[in-house]
This record gives structure tokens, C-alpha cells and sequence, in this order.
């Protein structure tokens, strides 16, 4: 719930503070963020921590995939040539 003034921006760093409610451990909170210039808040580390492991998900299983390929078509995939 923003109130007058909020974010309150901080031009000598480029940022705003203000406050948002976020979903911690299962319960409504209302936490202070930063904000950047666009009024878009920065994600917070447990957000980033998750989209990162994602992340790590999708690339694993897409190496799982091509390890598979090389396979069948009798490639060693942990015994490649440097290049």
C-alpha cells in the first residue's frame, strides 16, 4: 500500500524506497523494496535465488538431452576431443 510520497526517491543513487506486500513463508507481508527509475521493484534475492534455479533446471535437462543424442549416435559425451 503506497502512501503520498512513496517510493521515496533518492536521486543520489537512483533509487526509490517504498513498501510492498510479498508472499514470505506463506504469510502477507509488507516489506520495504527498492525501486528503480521506471517504478519497477528489484527483485528480491529469495525471487532471484528461485528464477536461478529455474534456470539451472531447464539448462540441465536440455545437457541431459544432447548427452542422450550424442549417445545414440555413439558419441562418448564425457569423453570429447578439445577443441
Amino acid at each position: 500500500m503506497f502512501q503520498i510520497g512513496e517510493p521515496y526517491w533518492m536521486p543520489e543513487v537512483g533509487l526509490g524506497l517504498g513498501r510492498s506486500g510479498q508472499l514470505i513463508g506463506g504469510i502477507e507481508q509488507e516489506i520495504l523494496v527498492w525501486y528503480d527509475e521506471s517504478g519497477n521493484i528489484y527483485p528480491l534475492p529469495d525471487v532471484v535465488a528461485g528464477q536461478m534455479r529455474e534456470e539451472l533446471r531447464v539448462e540441465r535437462q536440455r545437457a541431459d538431452r544432447l548427452a542422450e543424442y550424442l549417445r545414440s549416435q555413439g558419441i562418448d559425451p564425457d569423453n570429447l576431443p578439445e577443441p
